[in-house]
C-alpha cells in the first residue's frame, strides 16, 4: 500500500523543517532508526535506515575525524557537473518503506530524484541538505512505527511463530 499525498495541493508553509536528532534502535534491536525533531523539539520523525547506511551515518556524525564516506565521490562527481542537493523531502509511505525526493540546484538534467529514505539518509547528510516533512508524513511515521513495535512484541510472545521447521535451510 502507498500512501503518497498530491505535493501540488500543498504550499511551502505545509513542509516542516526537521532536524538530524540522534540514531536508535528499534524494538527489534536490529533495525536502526534515524530520529528527526523540528525545531521546537515537539515533532518526531522516526526514520528507518540500513544497517550500512546507519554506520554510514553515525561515522560522519563523529566530528573528531575528517569523514571518510562513499559519498565523497559521489558528491566530487556531483560538483564537477556543477550540481548540489538542495533539500530532502519526505514524501511518501510504501509499505514499510519512507519514500524521499531529493532536490538539487546546478544542472539542467538533474532537478528531482525519488528514493528509498534507507539508502539515502547518510549522502543527504554528507551533503549537508536540509530536510523537510509534511505533518501527515510525521504523524504516518510514527503510527507506522508503533505497529512495527507490535509486531516485534507479539513475536517475542510466540518465538516458535518464526521458526525454521528445515535444518538444512539456515
Amino acid at each position: 500500500m502507498s500512501e503518497r499525498f498530491d505535493l501540488q495541493l500543498h504550499s511551502e508553509q505545509d513542509w516542516i523543517q526537521v532536524y538530524p536528532f540522534g540514531v536508535t534502535l528499534g524494538a527489534d534491536q536490529a533495525r536502526p532508526i534515524m530520529i528527526f525533531k523540528d525545531e521546537k523539539g515537539t515533532l518526531t520523525l522516526p526514520v528507518w535506515l540500513s544497517p550500512l547506511d546507519a554506520g554510514i551515518s553515525l561515522t560522519q556524525a563523529l566530528n573528531r575525524a575528517i569523514p571518510s564516506t562513499p559519498h565523497s565521490l559521489t558528491l566530487k562527481m556531483l560538483e564537477r557537473v556543477g550540481a548540489h542537493l538542495k533539500k530532502c523531502l519526505f514524501v511518501e509511505i510504501k509499505g514499510h518503506h519512507q519514500m524521499v525526493e531529493l532536490h538539487f540546484d546546478g544542472h539542467p538534467e538533474l532537478r528531482t530524484l525519488s528514493h528509498r529514505a534507507d539508502e539515502s539518509l547518510s549522502f543527504c547528510l554528507h551533503a549537508r541538505a536540509k530536510f523537510f516533512a509534511q505533518r501527515w508524513f510525521i504523524d504516518h511515521s510514527r503510527q507506522l512505527s508503533a505497529d512495527l513495535d507490535g509486531v516485534q512484541k507479539g513475536l517475542e510472545l510466540q518465538p516458535t511463530l518464526g521458526q525454521n521447521e528445515h535444518p538444512y535451510v539456515m
